[in-house]
């Protein structure tokens, strides 16, 4: 059941080239000028972006990229410029043609969720069909912090929101989740006994 009083997410779709991201926080402005609480959530505080590069046609398979960030332009413009140099994902995703990009913003946003917003998008994406190469694969888990009991939820209306603008890249949940590649997903978020065993682990080899 969904908390009710969640906000429904913002989310930004934009091309994802470099004339397109020197200007992202005027056109994200332009885009919510009537509504300067999302203009701020967007370009001033955390968020989580999804790059999508269509590899045919038919739009049937995907190259994504998730990420997270504190200021999305100087991040996009990163992505852009230095990073294709040392970075074989960057280079073909900006050398590619019609990439577009999901910009998601939230009042409930601190580093803690965007980071586990950012690992879930990772588990969920690679389980979908869909998704041919999935270029960040870090993981991000987060124990608890201010806002994690809310996060199930805003991660499933981001999802739900997502899904309404490509069925394809986010397909219903239910499908994802009954995929044995889901159930198998080295994104799955750890227990605390899990947590607490990994740390010993880490210390051991240390």
């Amino acid at each position: 059941m969904v908390n009710k009083e969640l906000k429904a997410p913002i989310i930004y779709e934009t091309s994802y080239n470099v004339q397109t991201a020197s200007q992202l926080n005027d056109k994200i402005n332009q885009e919510y000028a009537s509504d300067e609480k999302k203009q701020v959530l967007l370009t001033e505080f955390p968020t989580v972006y999804v790059i999508n590069d269509p590899m045919n046609k038919n739009n049937s398979q995907y190259a994504v990229y998730v990420g997270e960030t504190n200021d999305i332009q100087r991040r996009t413009l990163q992505h852009l410029d230095s990073d294709p140099a040392k970075r074989d994902d960057f280079f073909h995703l900006k050398n590619s043609k019609n990439v577009s990009m999901f910009v998601i913003g939230h009042e409930h946003f601190n580093k803690s969720m965007t980071l586990d917003i950012e690992n879930r998008m990772m588990q969920y994406l690679s389980s979908v069909p869909a998704v041919y190469r999935l270029n960040n694969r870090r993981h991000n888990e987060q124990n608890r912090y201010y806002d994690s009991d809310e996060f199930d939820d805003l991660f499933n209306l981001i999802w739900k929101k997502l899904g309404k603008k490509n069925q394809i890249l986010f397909p219903a949940r239910k499908i994802i989740e009954s995929s044995a590649i889901f159930k198998a997903s080295p994104f799955n978020k750890l227990t605390n006994e899990q947590l607490n065993a990994k740390a010993k682990i880490i210390d051991n080899i240390n």
